[in-house]
């Protein structure tokens, strides 16, 4: 178990002295890797930090926490930290080094945490389709895709209606293909979503 010990020395003819925490014992661990990888501009919950030989209170610091807040970082396992993270909406996007020590170690996981920016879309073609026709082809542009994004078509007391096919050319335009066969007629807000990326 890492941590400190006594050393006692004690002589053949009787008597011995003893130093307090004159030894520390080190713990050995590894850091693989965040998931997911990064997190976008705005975010507030919590990330994995994969490894292996966690144990005791381990600490977690990045090497620019600018518009970056940590909390107390939790041990599920050998193999796990949980960590909550807050993303302010500005924060730099950037890729930052994780630092993590346990037990007196510590180790560097370089560009670890990618801050993503928050997709926006700035234009739809075409913007109009036919309730009850077949699947049509929708392009979205904007700025800040990324691979595994989603879009969605919103309508206050409707239920979203996800946009399938989806395929994106990053960073600036995404196609997807809108099953409208029982969407009621009215005007829907595209909604984008995105993984966290550098």
């Amino acid at each position: 178990m890492a941590g400190a010990r006594d050393l006692t020395i004690g002589n053949p003819a009787g008597g011995s002295t003893t130093k307090t925490g004159a030894f520390t014992i080190k713990t050995d661990f590894d850091v693989t890797g965040l998931t997911p990888p990064g997190r976008p501009q705005g975010y507030n919950g919590t990330i994995a930090i994969n490894g292996s030989g966690f144990t005791g209170t381990p600490t977690v610091l990045l090497n620019d926490a600018t518009g970056i807040t940590l909390g107390a970082v939790t041990v599920d396992s050998p193999a796990k930290l949980t960590l909550p993270i807050q993303v302010a909406s500005n924060a730099p996007t950037t890729a930052r080094n994780v630092s993590i020590t346990v037990g007196g170690v510590t180790k560097d996981c370089t560009g670890c945490l990618k801050i993503g920016a928050n997709p926006t879309v700035t234009s739809i073609a075409p913007t109009t389709a036919s309730g009850g026709g077949p699947a049509s082809n929708t392009s979205l542009t904007g700025p800040s895709f990324a691979s595994g994004a989603h879009a969605y078509l919103e309508r206050a007391g409707q239920p979203p209606i996800a946009l399938t096919g989806t395929s994106v050319t990053v960073p600036a335009q995404i196609s997807v293909l809108f099953a409208h066969t029982n969407a009621p007629p009215g005007k829907c807000t595209v909604r984008v979503t995105t993984p966290a990326r550098a």
